[in-house]
């Protein structure tokens, strides 16, 4: 997740949801996330591009990210 976030930090917010707090629970809710490692690029109207689970294929989900974002 570092990778990512150094590479697309100025395209991308990054928000990590401990599932153990409650106050995620309503992000939990809305987008679905059910357990731990669990990965969702939303747009900025809230719609859901992509959806990734466990441990990162950082490579695989770099050209993904790159084809759904704009430009910087």
């Amino acid at each position: 997740m570092n990778g990512l976030e150094g590479t697309f930090s100025d395209r991308v917010d990054f928000f990590i949801l401990d599932i153990n707090n409650p106050d995620s629970q309503a992000y939990m809710d809305q987008y679905a996330i059910r357990g731990r490692s669990t990965y969702v690029l939303i747009d900025a109207e809230g719609n859901e591009l992509g959806r990734w689970f466990g441990p990162l294929n950082e490579a695989g989900v770099t050209a993904q990210m790159e084809n759904w974002l704009p430009e910087s």
